[in-house]
C-alpha cells in the first residue's frame, strides 16, 4: 500500500491527482482520517476520485490513539484485489 500526504494548505485537490494519477489508473483509494473534523478534505478526495471512476473508502481511525484498529483497518483494504 502506498500512503500519500495531501497537501495541508488550500491546494486544489483536483491539480494534486493531475500529477499522481495517468488517465487510464484504475484502482482503489482508502482515505484514512484521524478524526470526523477531517471529512472535508476527504470528501474533496473521494468526489475526485469518482470523477475518474476510482473507488473511494473514507474511514476514521486514529493511528495514534488507535494502534491496532488502524492496522486492522489497512489489513483489511491490503487483502481486496484491484480490477
Amino acid at each position: 500500500m502506498t500512503v500519500l500526504e495531501v497537501p495541508s494548505d488550500d491546494a486544489d485537490v483536483d491539480d494534486w491527482f493531475q500529477l499522481l494519477l495517468p488517465s487510464s489508473c484504475r484502482g482503489r483509494v482508502v482515505v484514512l482520517m484521524g478524526s470526523y473534523g477531517d471529512d472535508e478534505t476527504a470528501i474533496k478526495i473521494r468526489d475526485v476520485c469518482a470523477t475518474y471512476g476510482i473507488t473511494c473508502a473514507l474511514r476514521v481511525t486514529s493511528a495514534h490513539k488507535g494502534p491496532d484498529a488502524t492496522l486492522k483497518v489497512v489489513a483489511e483494504y491490503e487483502g481486496l484485489s484491484v480490477s
